[in-house]
């Protein structure tokens, strides 16, 4: 055994710590979160380290786990037993790694409570719930009822609702959100590109159970060959080559995947490698080995990379799989969080949904004991957008592919604002070009009736009674484009009989104008022709005159619609402002919206000598279809009568309660017009 070395740690793992052993002061049992990339082994690692004197048992519930706890355990210097399936060294080792799977075992069960463990740790702690650990666990407790519990877990939450605090008392949130170490170095900067599906008929066709997609169904959904195409195609258009990990739904899934890369995609056997719980470990090693030295393009694997797979040069991520586990999707894309070798940025492509299912993968989350409290209700409000090259964005993901990218409700106004800024100065810059070119076509049409006259072959008088050119500008009325534009005014006189030539030629941005604008152009043309009798000269000048109509048309169809930016942050503000009223008020707790109508000054008007005991909400909570809302109100008179002077004596007491039935509405009416508190009690409606 090496000599142990410092363990080097970040700043924020230092106060995870001593925050973990805060809290071990206080309770038995502690649940720790960290994002996963975040450096979860090494806080195991040192707090290990700092009871050296003590014996700890660790579990874990994979094999490749287990291994690599026991690996950086030893390596740092840490004499540590390992056992699961038919492996079993060094167990009288301080410190133990052991299988739950083996451990349930009823024998060897027994062996491993002969040991009195000081310490108990537990890694992916939210599977802590399952029979395994729960036996365990209580076998644990009745033995040794003073031992410290440690479960450590990137995301503590469960699915189908069992309550991570039957075995931990109190969770420790890490200081650091994956937001916060990608802004600080520590994770890989990522982007987001989505092909959608079809999500309406995968609801239809795709049964759930408690905890996902019925897995058959969902498997056979996702093998439809324009799903299986449109992953591999993401993969070609944004993958950037990069080496990727695919997770596909099951074995069957798997396997058409990998086909559909090798027939329709062109890549060789070799480069796509799948693997699968029907592998043997020594596959899978070869596998990730073979995928270490870039031997392998894309691994596809059915459930085997979820967990302790650190493979840092994965530079992106296929999501082939929907899901309805928030847990699964984000231990799924932190697979490729790591800081790359090169630099550069993890590529998720989400072809199955996840974004706008769970955000991206910084989304804010708020972790907690309670199974109640969803983690992700912190993204709810922000908005998922594509974004294109031109600075635009759409909140309509049907037909979208591309980047996406998640903002908060202010971001995206101010990112929306952002966006109306460039298209301005976009179509700032396109009204320039147009202008030139107009200014160009003015002159070539001067140039036409010069050339026209000098080749004129018999003798006629031209008078130029006036050649008007009047350069365009731009004048904005209520945000609105209004041009004046280019106008030149010309007459001839033929033989003594004045005509009118070439009345009058406008050439602008009106685009419902310019069909008939090059019309008049063809028309003008086309008559200088046949007056100047020199068809063949004039042809190059009709054709450059088409080409700047062209350019003019062209450039004038490029012009982003200002109109439909504006209308989506107007349409996005109300959606917001609507929606903080109905979480301030329809969504409000019973204990918050009970606490502002005691503190309230309308409301204390409105109790008029009562006090507001209770409120209550039909069916449990405020919401649209249940319009009512329920005020307990109490009063108490009490009657006093005097035996001597100043000593007031008690007799009796009346105690009156009221029940007051308040139309929700009405109050919700008050909260939108900002006339919370202003009303009297008569307008309230009452029933």
């Amino acid at each position: 055994m090496k000599k142990s070395e410092p363990i080097k740690l970040r700043p924020y793992q230092t106060t995870d710590i001593e925050n973990i052993e805060k809290a071990w002061d206080t309770h038995r049992s502690v649940l720790y979160q960290l994002p996963t990339g975040g450096g979860k082994s090494v806080v195991l690692t040192k707090l290990v380290s700092d009871y050296p004197d003590e014996q700890i048992i660790i579990f874990a519930h994979k094999r490749r786990l287990l291994t690599q706890l026991h690996e950086r355990l030893n390596g740092m210097g840490i004499k540590t037993g390992i056992l699961f399936g038919q492996r079993s060294e060094d167990l009288d080792s301080p410190v133990v790694v052991v299988s739950i799977r083996t451990a349930v075992n009823d024998k060897r069960l027994e062996k491993l409570m002969l040991r009195e463990w000081n310490r108990v740790i537990i890694d992916e702690a939210r599977h802590s719930r399952t029979s395994s650990y729960d036996k365990v666990l209580t076998a644990l407790v009745k033995k040794y009822p003073m031992h410290k519990l440690l479960g450590v877990d990137a995301t503590p939450h469960r699915k189908d609702g069992k309550r991570l605090d039957k075995h931990f008392q109190v969770l420790v949130n890490s200081g650091e959100t994956t937001a916060s170490l990608i802004d600080k170095g520590f994770l890989s900067k990522y982007k987001t590109f989505q092909s959608p599906i079809d999500k309406e008929s995968l609801k239809e066709q795709v049964k759930e159970n408690s905890n996902d997609y019925q897995s058959t169904e969902l498997s056979g959904y996702m093998r439809q060959p324009k799903y299986l195409e449109y992953i591999v195609d993401t993969y070609k258009k944004f993958g950037e080559e990069k080496q990727a990990i695919a997770f596909a739904v099951d074995l069957a899934h798997a396997k058409d995947l990998r086909n559909c890369f090798i027939n329709h995609g062109g890549y060789k056997p070799s480069e796509i490698v799948q693997i699968d719980s029907r592998k043997k470990p020594k596959e899978i090693d070869a596998a990730f080995a073979g995928y270490e030295k870039k031997e392998i393009q894309i691994l596809i694997n059915v459930e085997m990379i979820t967990e302790g797979v650190d493979l840092p040069d994965t530079g992106c991520i296929i999501g082939a799989r929907p899901t309805k586990s928030l847990t699964l999707y984000l231990q799924i894309v932190g697979r490729g969080t790591r800081i790359k070798n090169d630099g550069s940025d993890l590529i998720v492509l989400d072809c199955c949904g996840w974004t706008e299912e769970y955000g991206t993968l910084s989304s804010p989350k708020t972790w907690s004991l309670n199974p109640d409290i969803d983690p992700n209700n912190p993204r709810k409000g922000n908005k998922i957008v594509g974004r294109n090259a031109a600075g635009e964005y759409t909140e309509d993901l049907t037909e979208f592919v591309g980047e996406i990218v998640e903002m908060t409700a202010e971001e995206y106004i101010r990112n929306l604002s952002k966006g109306l800024e460039y298209a301005e100065e976009e179509n700032k810059s396109i009204d320039d070009k147009i202008q030139d070119l107009l200014t160009a076509l003015a002159e070539l049409i001067v140039k036409l009736m010069k050339d026209g006259h000098a080749n004129l072959q018999y003798k006629v008088s031209i008078n130029y009674r006036r050649v008007k050119i009047e350069y365009f500008h731009k004048s904005i009325k209520k945000d609105e484009y209004n041009y004046r534009h280019h106008s030149i005014d010309l007459e001839f006189e033929k033989d003594g009989d004045t005509s009118e030539f070439f009345p009058q030629m406008n050439y602008g941005y009106d685009k419902s104008e310019t069909k008939n604008q090059i019309i008049d152009l063809q028309i003008a043309l086309g008559k200088m022709s046949e007056v100047f009798n020199n068809k063949k000269k004039l042809d190059g000048l009709e054709d450059d005159a088409k080409g700047f109509i062209s350019q003019i048309t062209d450039l004038e169809e490029s012009k982003i619609n200002l109109d439909e930016f504006k209308e989506q942050a107007r349409r996005f503000k109300r959606e917001q402002w609507e929606k903080k009223i109905d979480d301030h008020f329809i969504e409000s707790s019973k204990f918050m919206f009970e606490k502002t109508l005691r503190y309230n000054a309308f409301f204390r008007d409105y109790s008029r000598g009562f006090n507001i005991e209770g409120v209550e909400f039909p069916k449990g909570k405020i919401n649209k279809t249940n319009n009512i809302m329920i005020l307990h109100k109490v009063r108490m008179d009490r009657n006093w009568r005097y035996k001597e002077e100043n000593k007031p004596e008690y007799t009796e007491s009346r105690v009156t309660e009221t029940r007051e039935y308040i139309k929700i509405d009405k109050i919700h009416e008050l909260l939108k017009a900002g006339k919370w508190g202003e009303v009297k009690k008569e307008e309230l409606e009452t029933v």
